[in-house]
């Protein structure tokens, strides 16, 4: 993977636990002819909390040359959330 995708990846990993979707600082505005407005998709120009009801999700792309792509999709495990009451604990060591 290339260190972009890296950098990409753990900042995805960062965000989970901090409950927060991190801006992207080099946004300025979209490609009029993308018409983000009609559609599911955003940009997100300034940090803001990341809430919902379902497990959070984020996919990281990487796309290379000759077609050395790579696609990862990273959720949350079951428990994770800090507004969740923490799990028991097990008499194993972790």
């Amino acid at each position: 993977m290339p260190p972009r995708a890296v950098a990409s990846l753990i900042k995805v990993v960062l965000s989970l636990p901090a409950s927060a979707l991190p801006a992207q600082p080099a946004f300025r505005h979209p490609n009029p002819r993308i018409e983000l407005d009609a559609s599911p998709f955003f940009v997100v120009a300034e940090a803001r909390p990341w809430s919902g009801h379902h497990p959070r999700r984020a996919g990281v792309s990487s796309f290379g040359i000759g077609g050395t792509n790579a696609h990862c999709v990273v959720e949350e495990g079951p428990g994770v959330r800090r507004d969740a009451t923490p799990p028991a604990p097990t008499p194993w060591p972790l």
